[in-house]
């Protein structure tokens, strides 16, 4: 039964149309308030739980997976990607009906970042990144490195705790270092991208 399916509640800001008059006089704006625009059905069956939600060009839902005793499985668990359908995108429709799956299921990750085009995915399990690219329905994996590893042997990896895409270059830190990591030619059609990674601080 499709009603009984794990869902999630989507919500946009509910725009605020202040005069620039009232603005300037002291007056207060009122406090940004929420309009739902929908559930989405959530992929996987009836035994996932939703858990965190990533926002950008395509929804990210990362779920946990109950076992047939209901607990949460140890596991990490899977994650979804979701984005609206052409003719929504051009109607600028936002109502969650217009969302569809696009991709394969991954494990849901640590963090994800998207770059200013909307066309690169970053996600993090730990010190490792993988970057997508997006072109829906396509969801293509580029290449996957490990950018925050203990620089001597025997050292400990250390996890990625912010991601963030500047002019086609992603920018990594962890708790004590910043890398960088590099794409290859994008242009080749249906490749994985050679990623390069340096440290820089």
């Amino acid at each position: 039964d499709k009603k009984s399916r794990p869902r999630v509640e989507l919500f946009k800001l509910a725009e605020v149309e202040v005069g620039a008059a009232e603005l300037a006089g002291g007056a207060g704006v009122a406090a940004a308030t929420t309009v739902s625009v929908g559930s989405l059905t959530v992929r996987g069956g009836d035994r996932v739980v939703p858990q965190v939600l990533f926002g950008g060009p395509a929804l990210c839902i990362g779920c946990s997976v109950t076992s047939a005793n209901t607990m949460p499985d140890t596991d990490e668990g899977m994650a979804y990607f979701y984005s609206r359908k052409s003719g929504a995108i051009i109607d600028n429709d936002e109502r969650a009906s217009t969302y569809m799956t696009v991709g394969t299921s991954i494990p849901c990750p640590d963090l994800l970042e998207w770059d200013d085009d909307g066309l690169l995915c970053a996600v993090a399990y730990g010190s490792r990144v993988a970057i997508y690219l997006s072109d829906p329905p396509k969801f293509t994996l580029l290449g996957s490195v490990n950018v925050v590893g203990g620089s001597r042997l025997g050292e400990a990896e250390q996890p990625i705790i912010s991601l963030k895409f500047i002019h086609g270059v992603l920018y990594c830190s962890g708790p004590s270092s910043v890398h960088v990591v590099f794409l290859g030619n994008l242009a080749e059609e249906d490749t994985v991208c050679d990623l390069d990674t340096y440290t820089i601080a």
